[in-house]
């Protein structure tokens, strides 16, 4: 195990913790599904539930704690930002690169930034609450492109992740060269998932 890897998982135990002593929220920063899977293999005082601000999302907080356990429910603050060309006529085309780039260029933390859904040559992404306000006033061009940043409610309709059937060849039935095949692994990586 990385010093990476060791250093999310005390910060996720130690969340946890806090969650069931206090009887209050905690939530990590935007996980890869990477930190997820370590997360969810740890044995924690209170599990985590994964959001991302839409079903589909790929980087999602860990959220600890529940209704049955507080008798209250999460108030997310999670906020969906949408970047779009001031001028769409002299854009240029954007991608999801570019505005991942234009972000960390403003010296973001990656934690703080949830999936980039890009449609249209628009940019949505999910943030965390504290950063929207800075994002909004700085997030001033992509590329070459000057942007207008909002933020808004929702997704707009037929915007998301596109998941395509795919199949998968195992050079053996073995439950660690699948996984591995299925997620793009090394098989000594799905070999540590399985164990």
């Amino acid at each position: 195990m990385t010093p990476e890897e060791k250093e999310i998982l005390s910060r996720a135990r130690e969340l946890s913790a806090r969650a069931a002593e206090r009887g209050v929220y905690t939530r990590t920063p935007f996980l890869t599904p990477e930190e997820q899977e370590l997360i969810l293999m740890e044995k924690a005082p209170l599990p985590p539930v994964f959001q991302g601000g839409y079903p589909e999302a790929e980087r999602r907080v860990a959220v600890f704690g529940s209704r049955e356990e507080f008798g209250y429910d999460w108030e997310s603050d999670l906020v969906l930002l949408k970047a779009q060309p001031a001028s769409p006529k002299f854009a240029d085309p954007l991608t999801h690169r570019d505005f991942l780039g234009a972000i960390m260029n403003l010296g973001v933390e990656r934690g703080v930034i949830g999936d980039i859904l890009v449609c249209e040559n628009t940019g949505y992404f999910f943030v965390l609450e504290k950063m929207a306000p800075y994002l909004a006033e700085n997030l001033k061009k992509a590329r070459h492109t000057p942007l207008k940043v909002s933020q808004v409610s929702d997704l707009p309709a037929g915007v998301g992740v596109d998941l395509e059937e795919g199949t998968v060849l195992c050079a053996s039935p073995r439950l660690d060269a699948v996984i591995g095949g299925v997620f793009r692994l090394p098989r000594s990586r799905g070999k540590e998932l399985v164990e």
